[in-house]
């Protein structure tokens, strides 16, 4: 059984990162907490943001946000265990030019994986099931005919998917689904 993991908002804490990073070069600067989606809303740059964080800072950001509490933990003791009837996908939208500094962060936080592959449409990816915190992501895989799992985030409450707090609540949904050979 293949799975299918999301990096950013799943593993990888890009917001608290981009946050600490922004604080630091503009400490009179007031940012709101971020609760939707849309970056530009919570940030005074406004649509800076995005350039501030996708190619200003980039590095920085990409490769030293902190995983989320307990999910790595979480995959690594899954994937010790799973012998062959598992493998796992790290599936990850990054714009062209950042992928090298999210290998960078896998390497360094040691996440097992059996592939990576970066693309934007990841019902194309190879497996049957994704962990993601994006709608738009999630809503693309359920179209294609694939189990989307939403990682609860506070951007995403209103995602009208199945919902999981952490990973070790996904891989149980994971073994229950390859037990009972839905997946």
């Amino acid at each position: 059984m293949k799975i299918k993991v999301d990096v950013d908002g799943v593993l990888r804490d890009f917001i608290w990162k981009l946050q600490q990073v922004y604080y630091e070069d503009f400490p009179n600067h007031e940012m709101r907490y971020v609760d939707a989606w849309d970056l530009k809303k919570f940030f005074p740059i406004g649509e800076g943001i995005y350039d501030y964080a996708f190619n200003f800072k980039a590095e920085e950001i990409f490769i030293n946000a902190p995983p989320y509490r307990g999910q790595l933990e979480a995959l690594r003791r899954f994937m010790d265990r799973k012998g062959d009837d598992f493998s796992l996908i790290i599936v990850s939208t990054q714009l062209e030019g950042n992928e090298e500094y999210t290998r960078i962060w896998l390497d360094r936080n040691r996440v097992p994986c059996d592939d990576l592959i970066f693309t934007k449409e990841k019902s194309k990816a190879p497996g049957r099931i994704l962990l993601d915190d994006a709608y738009h992501n999630l809503n693309e895989v359920a179209k294609a005919g694939q189990i989307a799992v939403c990682q609860t985030r506070p951007w995403n409450r209103s995602a009208r998917f199945p919902k999981v707090r952490n990973m070790r609540e996904f891989l149980t949904i994971c073994e229950v689904l390859h037990k009972y050979h839905i997946l």
